[in-house]
């Protein structure tokens, strides 16, 4: 019986130690659905950042040198340009509906090819679309699988420790690998952390930087 158990075991660990093959039709069409939903993921965001409606001065905005725009992004946060109470919140609503839609379409995607990670895909939409996902019952709900596709070697070791750490931040708990916020890893104790970090395959923490 215990034979059969540490057998099993094997063929369970041989399996999720190698990501899941994808052919190149299936790579195309699933780097086809994710660039899709990345432009979704983007539709109304835009216009929130930036603080415009109109399309064509839309585009323009987003082709201003970086500092310009971030200058321009600062103000609307600060309300100082922008739009009023009852329009962001209209725009939100737009925006999280396409939010529910993506994300089922991408948890649809990960259920049947495994993660779409760019290594995979071609597709850079998963490292962005998963940090949408850091809310508690996220969390609860997709650890287990995004554990799983963890050590099948389909979702990359840096954007789950990101993913992670960023729903311990929603929770108001501190970094556990120190990845989501790199320039100033705060972490619980390093020593655990580094522990951790090995275990999927990342580099040592050198200082445990919290402000």
């Amino acid at each position: 019986m215990r034979r059969l158990i540490i057998t099993n075991l094997f063929v369970l660990l041989t399996f999720l130690s190698f990501g899941q093959k994808l052919t190149s039709l299936q790579k195309d069409s699933i780097k086809q659905v994710m660039d899709n939903i990345g432009k979704e993921d983007q539709k109304y965001r835009w216009q929130l950042m930036l603080g415009e409606l109109d399309s064509t001065k839309l585009d323009s905005l987003k082709k201003l040198p970086d500092q310009i725009k971030f200058d321009r992004m600062r103000k609307v946060m600060k309300n100082e340009l922008g739009f009023n109470k009852s329009t962001k919140d209209s725009i939100w609503h737009l925006q999280n509906e396409i939010d529910s839609l993506n994300n089922l379409k991408f948890l649809s995607v990960i259920e049947k090819y495994g993660y779409p990670s760019f290594k995979r895909t071609g597709s850079t939409t998963s490292s962005t679309l998963i940090l949408h996902l850091v809310s508690e019952n996220n969390f609860k709900l997709l650890e287990s699988l995004f554990k799983i596709e963890l050590y099948k070697k389909n979702l990359p070791a840096e954007e789950y420790a990101r993913w992670f750490d960023r729903c311990q931040i929603v929770m108001n708990k501190k970094q556990l690998y120190g990845e989501y916020d790199q320039q100033y890893p705060c972490v619980e104790n390093i020593k655990i952390t580094n522990t951790e970090r090995k275990k999927i395959g990342l580099k040592k923490l050198k200082s445990n930087n919290c402000r």
